[in-house]
C-alpha cells in the first residue's frame, strides 16, 4: 500500500499497470496538456483521444477504459448507457458553475470533479489515486455481531476500492490473525474499544506503530473523544460504500474528490 500524504510510497505507482486512458474533450489544447500530464507520470500508459461525445461513446464501447477524463459537454451523453466496456474511473473537466458541475457529475456516478484551468499536480493526483485504489488493502474486521460483520464486509465489497477482508469476534482472534498476516487497514467496533479493543490496538501496534485504524460506533458523537489515539479515524453507523469510501480515502492519506469531500463537511466528520 502507498501514503499519499507524506509523499512515501511503498510501490511504485508508475509500474501498477499498463492502463487505457481516454482524454474526451472538445479542445485540442486541452486533450493536448493532459495526455502532457499522463505521459510526464509514465510514458508506458495508453491513451485515446476523443473530440465529440459520440466519439467518445465509440472508444468507451469499443475498448476497456481503466480512467476516463471527460468534459462535462460529453459526461451526460454516455453517464446511463449499460454497453460500454467495463466500467472506466471517470473524472469530469468543466469550466462552469461547481454546484451545478457537481450535481450532474453525482448523477452520472463519476468519481471527481476537476475545475478548469487546471495544472499537471491535479492530473497526477487522479493517476496516483487510482493506482492506490486498484492495489488490493486488506482489512481485517473485528466485531463481535456476526450480522454486523457481514454488513460492513458487504459495504466494502461495494466500495472504489480493492480490498480483501478478514473477519474476527473478538480481541483474542483479531489479534491471532493480525500475527498471521498483518492487515493495512484494522477496522474495530467501539463497544469493544471500550472493553477489550483497545488492548488489541496497544497489542497491534506494538508490532506495528503505524498501523491505519478506522472505530465504528453508532453516533458520530461517541467518537470523537476516542479519535486522538493514534490516528484512529471515526465511520459512524449507519453506513453505507460512500461512508466506507471517504473513510479508506482518509486511512490511507488520500485526498478526497470533490463529492465526498462536500459530503463531509457537510456532516462535520
Amino acid at each position: 500500500m502507498s501514503n499519499l500524504s507524506d509523499g512515501t510510497s511503498d510501490i511504485s505507482l508508475v509500474e501498477a499497470a499498463p492502463w487505457a486512458i481516454l482524454v474526451a474533450d472538445p479542445s485540442a489544447d486541452w486533450r493536448d496538456f493532459i495526455r502532457m500530464g499522463i505521459t510526464a507520470f509514465s510514458p508506458w500508459l495508453t491513451v485515446l483521444e476523443a473530440c465529440s461525445c459520440a466519439e467518445a461513446v465509440d472508444i468507451l464501447t469499443a475498448n476497456r477504459i481503466n480512467i476516463a477524463f471527460i468534459d462535462m459537454t460529453c459526461c451526460q451523453f454516455f453517464s446511463n448507457r449499460k454497453d460500454l466496456t467495463g466500467k472506466p474511473f471517470v473524472v469530469t473537466l468543466g469550466e462552469g458553475s461547481e454546484a451545478a458541475d457537481v450535481a450532474t457529475m453525482r448523477k452520472s456516478g463519476v468519481y471527481d470533479h476537476l475545475v478548469k484551468p487546471l495544472d499537471q499536480d491535479a492530473i497526477t493526483r487522479i493517476l496516483e489515486t487510482y493506482a492506490c485504489m486498484t492495489l488490493q488493502t486488506r482489512i481485517l474486521l473485528v466485531d463481535p455481531s456476526d450480522e454486523t460483520r457481514a454488513a460492513v464486509s458487504d459495504c466494502f465489497a461495494q466500495s472504489l476500492f480493492e480490498v480483501a477482508v478478514e473477519e474476527a469476534e473478538d480481541a483474542v482472534s483479531g489479534i491471532e490473525a493480525y500475527m498471521r498476516s498483518p492487515a493495512d487497514v484494522v477496522v474495530v467496533d467501539r463497544g469493544l474499544a471500550e472493553a477489550d479493543g483497545f488492548q488489541i490496538l496497544r497489542i497491534i501496534r506494538a508490532h506495528n506503530p503505524g498501523v491505519r485504524v478506522v472505530l465504528m460506533a453508532d453516533e458520530a458523537a461517541n467518537l470523537r473523544p476516542l479519535t486522538y489515539q493514534g490516528e484512529i479515524k471515526p465511520l459512524a453507523r449507519p453506513f453505507g460504500p460512500e461512508d466506507v469510501d471517504r473513510v479508506m480515502h482518509q486511512v490511507l492519506g488520500l485526498p478526497l474528490p470533490y463529492k465526498i469531500w462536500d459530503q463531509t463537511r457537510s456532516s462535520g466528520l
